[in-house]
């Protein structure tokens, strides 16, 4: 009939268990890589499932058989499921869920996203501006409400701050930054 039987402690049986896999050279059951729950081959390139072995967690990368103790960049680790997830179309990076971002890059759309309070964003809130260097939204400056970089030279708009019971009033000038 055409199926292989596969020695298991001193039995012979069509399917060997979770941890092991079907030697075809010698028909026995042998142990899976560590790290890997289930698999087709002795390395840890040959899983279909992954596992925890001791302390150390190991991943299966989305989109193959592989376990890694790390997920790469647009993956972040699931460690219940020990799998690499797909982070949002959004987020460069993430962690822990696919929507909390760690760095940005361009939106499916193509326009360039800045990294504020976990979320890739297109344009940045008050007091924050689109930082290129590093694709974050970062803080202007104090005096600045709206701004270019965080010096007082490229505000588009000013603010007030108060600082204990003092309270600085910025204004800007007309046709300047």
């Amino acid at each position: 009939n055409g199926q292989a039987y596969f020695l298991q402690n001193s039995q012979c049986i069509l399917t060997c268990p979770n941890g092991t896999y079907g030697e075809l050279s010698n028909n026995t059951c042998e142990p899976c890589a560590t790290g890997c729950n289930t698999c087709f081959g002795p390395t840890l390139l040959d899983c279909y499932s992954c596992k925890q072995a001791g302390s150390t967690k190991y991943y299966l990368i989305y989109g193959t058989d592989t376990c890694n103790l790390t997920c790469p960049a647009g993956q972040y680790q699931n460690s219940t499921a020990f799998q690499c997830r797909l982070c949002s179309a959004n987020c460069l990076t993430c962690i822990n869920s696919s929507t909390i971002c760690t760095s940005c890059g361009f939106a499916p759309s193509g326009t360039l996203l800045f990294l504020q309070n976990n979320t890739c964003t297109a344009t940045c809130a008050p007091g924050r501006y689109r930082n290129a260097t590093n694709n974050n939204c970062s803080a202007c400056h104090p005096a600045c409400l709206t701004c270019n970089d965080n010096t007082t030279n490229y505000c588009f708009s000013c603010t007030n701050t108060t600082s204990g019971n003092t309270t600085t009033e910025y204004y800007l000038y007309i046709g300047d930054t």
